[in-house]
């Protein structure tokens, strides 16, 4: 499909009120895509809003909302888009959070959210709105994954996990759903210069050598919905990674990983 399709169409964006969901929200809404803002901070979504609606006269919907507060909020939400006759035609499930330190460095309950925010959020989404994305001759989904997803990440090991499912769940509805004219398009950005990994998930400054820009990270993932691929990555080394699993000895590869994740 072309992106000039979707001209005048609905985009669904959560974690919208900063980093790669802002940077969606402005390179849609530029080529004239309406655009639903999700996230929780009422402030920074209704700034987008505006700014949105004024530089590229779209229409703009912030919906400040917490996507941890229940384990179906796909309903939620598909049920806030419906009473204002709302069909997203593409959504980008980009809204997540991680922890950094080893696993009972946490209490359970920060990994509940995590695992409602990270997994079961684009889950039910994705489930949820499926009517709708049907209803169009060709639509898409984002789901953002990580390069973590591929092995275990000791020190880090809820993140990978729940990245490690949204992964397979999306590159098997990508095959699942090519039959509606849905594109599912699983996107891997490397560490990227984001509220989360800027204190939020402290990417550990000694293992990250290259930091990208959002808007790469964007225009890649654009570029790859032109070119009906499924599968974008924009993190460097990514092949590497996969081979460096696949045959190094399983408590060599652990403990290199753990190494340069260690807190």
């Amino acid at each position: 499909m072309k992106l000039a399709e979707l001209t005048g169409h609905w985009a669904l964006i959560t974690g919208a009120s900063s980093g790669i969901g802002r940077e969606f929200a402005k390179q849609l809404a530029g080529r004239g895509i309406n655009t639903i803002l999700v996230a929780r901070r009422k402030d920074l979504l209704e700034e987008l809003s505006m700014e949105l609606e004024s530089q590229f006269k779209t229409k703009a919907w912030s919906l400040p909302l917490d996507l941890t507060h229940c384990d179906d909020i796909g309903k939620e939400l598909r049920n806030l888009l419906k009473e204002r006759s709302i069909k997203p035609r593409l959504i980008c499930n980009n809204a997540g959070i991680g922890r950094w330190d080893n696993f009972e460095g946490f209490p359970v309950e920060d990994y509940v959210r995590m695992i409602r925010l990270n997994l079961m959020a684009p889950m039910t989404i994705c489930h949820h709105f499926l009517p709708d994305l049907k209803s169009f001759s060709s639509s898409v989904i984002i789901n953002i994954t990580s390069p973590v997803a591929i092995h275990p990440t000791p020190s880090m090991a809820s993140y990978g996990a729940s990245k490690a499912a949204l992964h397979n769940l999306s590159l098997a509805l990508g095959e699942e759903w090519a039959t509606y004219g849905i594109l599912v398009q699983t996107l891997v950005p490397g560490p990227t210069r984001t509220d989360f990994d800027n204190g939020r998930l402290a990417a550990v400054p000694r293992f990250v050598k290259k930091w990208d820009p959002a808007e790469k990270v964007v225009k890649a993932s654009l570029a790859g919905i032109e070119n009906e691929k499924r599968l974008v990555i924009t993190a460097s080394g990514f092949m590497g990674q996969k081979i460096f699993w696949a045959l190094a000895p399983t408590k060599t590869a652990l403990r290199v990983i753990s190494n340069a994740l260690r807190p």
